[in-house]
């Protein structure tokens, strides 16, 4: 063979191989996780659909400071799981790993379905998350069943578990593996308790959230479709994910970009969290502890309300003592009291012009709710200058169940 062709082929390989590099890259993951600040992630989440819209980076972010990434794995390959999670180790050092046991269901029931319901690449900017409105508003409970027959986990399966295992050991990482909450049906029931009898034997952990989802609130309908959790639903099972997985963060650092980014996220998270849809008065008392709102509250004693007690332990976590006989007007800032009055004021408070009257409040000279009431919740986050800061209007009527009614939403109260 001439000297010219042995180069020829020699750099004609050089090049497939450099191709094929190039084209595997990001086979598995997205050019957007690869962007990241390197070695920069906290938790690592990793699974179907359900799981997208199940975690959501900005509330474990508000809970604990620490940063987190969601990326989707075709639900229904167990192959895929682990291909996803061996790339996404290359540039990041996560101290724990959420690993979406959805590829051992039913396909039918808890993927497919999933899968179809979101479209694919319009959620990277979120770091991996997919925000949801809720849409339904008839809640139901996921249904339990007792076991009729436990099956034994494919050698396929308990690989699926033992090489992630395997993988997150090799670097460090804890493995937690959880299943995300939707309808499931006697066989998904009894496989769920063969996964969980067969990762607690081998002394992993493993989250149900079907079985948690009564002790959680979390409720179908309310807080998610029959496959796919919405924005209400996410912050119930991040929340407790936070709780479950928090203490196993080790060596955070703080990263600028990150930070804004989730900072951006936190703001678009609130948006639905506070949906004018949102009526349940422990949720949203919930969410004012948590995030950077402020809260203008109006109490009218003339109508002498009764709360409930629930209701007064939610806002005595934020600093109101309530008295049914008490006039109240006060301002409250990320769950803490910064003014508090029996009788109406005004105040200016980082770029709003808040007015109290006995039964009504108005916002840079706008009353915001004109369905006057005897108790009003007024909250706001950004500033005036904004393009569409947060404005949401709740007015809570003397009723046994607690419902807010919704006054209006945005800054186009009139």
């Amino acid at each position: 063979m001439f000297p010219g062709a042995i180069v020829a082929i020699a750099l004609l390989g050089a090049w497939l191989f450099r191709a094929r590099q190039v084209t595997t890259e990001l086979l598995y993951t997205t050019q957007d996780y690869h962007d990241l600040p390197a070695q920069s992630l906290d938790v690592l989440v990793i699974g179907s659909s359900r799981m997208q819209a199940s975690f959501n980076p900005a509330s474990y972010y508000s809970s604990s400071g620490f940063y987190s990434y969601v990326l989707h794995a075709g639900c229904d390959s167990i192959y895929n799981t682990y291909r996803v999670a061996e790339e996404a180790l290359r540039t990041q050092s996560p101290s724990v790993m959420i690993i979406d046991v959805s590829p051992m269901l039913t396909a039918s029931r808890a993927c497919i379905v999933g899968d179809r319901s979101i479209p694919q690449g319009d959620y990277h900017k979120d770091m991996g998350y997919v925000f949801r409105e809720p849409t339904e508003f008839d809640p139901s409970p996921i249904d339990t069943y007792d076991l009729v027959s436990k099956p034994d986990l494919v050698p396929s399966e308990k690989n699926f578990i033992l090489d992630l295992v395997k993988l997150c050991e090799d670097h460090q990482v804890t493995p937690v593996f959880v299943n995300p909450p939707f309808a499931q049906n006697q066989t998904d029931s009894d496989k769920l308790a063969a996964i969980n009898e067969y990762i607690l034997k081998k002394h992993y952990t493993f989250i149900d959230y079907n079985t948690l989802a009564s002790s959680l609130n979390y409720q179908l309908g309310l807080d998610g479709a029959s496959y796919i959790p919405n924005t209400w639903g996410a912050e119930t099972i991040t929340d407790d994910l936070v709780h479950q997985t928090a203490d196993l963060v080790h060596g955070h650092r703080q990263d600028q970009k990150l930070e804004k980014r989730l900072k951006k996220q936190v703001l678009k998270t609130m948006r639905y969290l506070f949906n004018e849809n949102m009526h349940d008065i422990s949720r949203v008392l919930r969410y004012v502890e948590k995030y950077p709102v402020v809260t203008v509250m109006r109490y009218n004693a003339g109508y002498g309300m009764s709360l409930t007690k629930d209701q007064i332990t939610q806002f005595s976590k934020i600093g109101i003592d309530f008295h049914p006989n008490r006039y109240l007007f006060a301002i409250v800032d990320h769950g803490n009291v910064k003014f508090s009055l029996d009788h109406p004021f005004t105040q200016n408070y980082k770029g709003w012009n808040v007015q109290f009257a006995r039964s009504t409040v108005l916002i840079d000279s706008t009353i915001v709710d004109d369905q006057t009431g005897p108790m009003e919740m007024i909250l706001l986050a950004g500033n005036p200058s904004q393009k569409n800061p947060i404005i949401r209007a709740y007015t809570l009527k003397q009723s046994g169940d607690g419902l807010w009614e919704k006054g209006c939403n945005f800054y186009t109260c009139k």
